[in-house]
């Protein structure tokens, strides 16, 4: 299938199925347009496509929840940045370099995920480092403190999570499996459909691994107070379809899916609720592009937690704790990936050596067969057949030893090492808000200490209705400096505050969900490595029989030849 093709099934899935459209009704939409030869993609033009379905759309009006698409392009990129996880917020302060920041990511990951972006600002890390020396430099020296990094412990109101029903229960089951292959059609190409089944409430619906990563995009965009689980991105998997793809990009998705299932607040979500429940496609397009919509928070107040209240409080302790979590994140995902790279070598070792123990099999088998025919001896023919049989044991024993170290180390610390990304990239979001707020804390100060000095109490930004100045009291004022920085620029100040609060918010959320993920990996590590060790030596166990059987049978032949003596 050529890209002109694949690019004209993706317009129409995602402005015709994904819009919540009838596909029978368009196609009989195209065929009253060209006849038969309508109902060919082939036939149809990019620029032709992108005006029928604007008559189409301006024929069959469905209310609020369908846009009339304005041009070809626009529609384009929306695509792009859903599919990128490169999110446009309207608010501009929170997505200055988000776009630059998924570059240089996808440059330095060529092979990995579509991980992360959890919320619409990301910092330049030089730059982040640069402004804060300088600003630590400049709080050493600076007298006045103009940037106090301890504050009273303090919670927000903030917005209450949902409840849906497997919120309610603990125990629920969440698999994937049964891969199925969709041929291409007219509105899209051919893709996997994976089954997503929920115990004990019987929820079975298909996803594609699009889906998936709609998911998480959007569960990173509206929980900002939560590190998302890792998706690997398709690129890692490549275009080419077969089984062993599959059921890797099968691990994958479990892992993903029960650890938003085990999450405090990520299970309680209706998004995620409705992609694991709506069984109807149609349906769950239409969830889709109504989820799409939803406004991103932006404030503090806007985000959801399981108590209705968020803690924003800042010291210079959580603040050490973050950058040790930092350091843990970084060391730990460089190791991770040393560990599974030495793995990966020693599967490539052992492959070699499998090689060489059937070839030495096979030598084995053509001594016997030279051996029989040449009459050689009952017990000569024995001992080839007994060593050939020991080798071909010998090699299936080294293969299942490297599918064990593919399944258990390589595969399962990947993923961790992809946590520990995840980690990381949080912590830059949360310094980005950290950076931000000294900024302008610091130049809030010295703005009111220059109007101070230069007593500009005109240009205070005082309510004249809340703050009636008479000249006795603008020298009451001239007089505490204090009070008189506490009562200006009311508006700037708001916003400085604000700053505070989201530095706080991500600040605690940092350490609360890296606390949370180690103490689920806790329980991981010991049960992955515990079946590790277990199959490991499942596996020498049925070799040892193997060695055991091939004994017997040599003393069997040692009596036999003693007998034929």
């Amino acid at each position: 299938m050529d890209i002109e093709t694949k690019e004209k099934q993706e317009y129409l899935r995602i402005n015709i199925l994904e819009k919540g459209y009838n596909a029978d009704d368009f196609m009989q939409y195209l065929e009253t347009l060209r006849g038969d030869k309508g109902l060919e993609i082939e036939n149809w033009s990019k620029n032709d496509l992108v005006k029928a379905v604007h008559e189409f759309i301006k024929i069959n009006p469905m209310g609020d929840n369908i846009q009339i698409i304005q041009n070809e392009n626009e529609n384009k990129e929306e695509n792009k940045d859903y599919n990128n996880n490169e999110n446009k917020n309207e608010n501009k302060d929170y997505n200055n370099n988000n776009e630059n920041n998924n570059k240089d990511y996808n440059k330095n990951e060529n092979d990995n995920n579509n991980f992360v972006i959890i919320n619409n600002y990301n910092v330049d890390n030089n730059n982040n480092i640069q402004n804060q020396n300088q600003i630590q430099n400049q709080n050493q020296n600076n007298n006045n403190n103009k940037c106090n990094l301890f504050f009273d412990q303090e919670f927000i109101q903030c917005k209450l999570s949902e409840k849906t029903d497997i919120s309610k229960k603990n125990n629920i089951e969440i698999t994937i499996s049964d891969p199925k292959k969709i041929e291409g059609s007219f509105f899209s190409k051919s893709y996997v459909t994976y089954l997503v089944k929920t115990k004990p409430y019987h929820y079975e619906v298909r996803r594609r691994f699009s889906d998936f990563e709609w998911l998480r995009n959007l569960l990173g965009n509206i929980y900002i107070n939560c590190i998302i689980p890792p998706i690997y991105k398709k690129t890692y998997f490549t275009s080419t379809v077969d089984d062993t793809r599959i059921n890797k990009r099968i691990g994958i998705l479990q892992k993903f899916i029960t650890e938003i299932s085990i999450h405090p607040l990520l299970r309680n979500s209706q998004i995620f609720f409705d992609f694991i429940s709506i069984k109807d496609e149609k349906e769950f397009y239409n969830k889709k592009n109504i989820y799409n919509k939803l406004p991103l928070p932006t404030k503090v107040e806007d985000i959801k937690t399981l108590n209705g209240e968020i803690n924003v409080t800042v010291n210079n302790e959580n603040d050490g704790f973050a950058d040790k979590i930092k350091k843990i994140s970084e060391n730990n995902e460089e190791l991770i990936k040393k560990l599974t790279k030495e793995y990966k070598l020693l599967n490539i070792q052992i492959q070699e050596v499998i090689s060489k123990m059937k070839n030495i099999t096979h030598i084995w088998d053509e001594l016997y067969k030279i051996g029989n025919q040449n009459l050689e001896g009952e017990t000569i023919l024995g001992i080839y057949d007994v060593m050939a049989k020991l080798m071909d044991d010998w090699a299936k024993m080294q293969e299942k030893q490297i599918n064990l170290i593919n399944k258990k180390i390589r595969e399962y610390f990947r993923y961790i090492r992809y946590e520990y990304k995840c980690i990381k990239d949080y912590y830059n979001i949360y310094e980005g808000e950290k950076n931000k707020f000294i900024r302008a804390q610091i130049k809030l100060v010295d703005t009111k200490e220059n109007l101070f000095e230069n007593e500009d109490i005109d240009n205070w930004g005082l309510d004249p209705l809340e703050n009636p100045l008479e000249t006795q009291d603008k020298l009451v004022l001239l007089k505490n400096k204090d009070f008189a920085m506490s009562k200006m620029l009311p508006e700037e100040t708001k916003k400085v505050n604000e700053y505070r609060k989201r530095y706080g918010c991500y600040l605690n959320s940092l350490i609360n969900e890296y606390k949370q993920i180690q103490d689920t990996n806790k329980n991981r590590h010991k049960e992955n490595i515990t079946l590790f060790i277990k199959e490991m030596i499942e596996n020498l166990t049925d070799f040892h029989v193997s060695l055991t059987n091939l004994i017997a049978y040599i003393d069997v032949m040692k009596d036999d030849a003693f007998l034929n003596q």
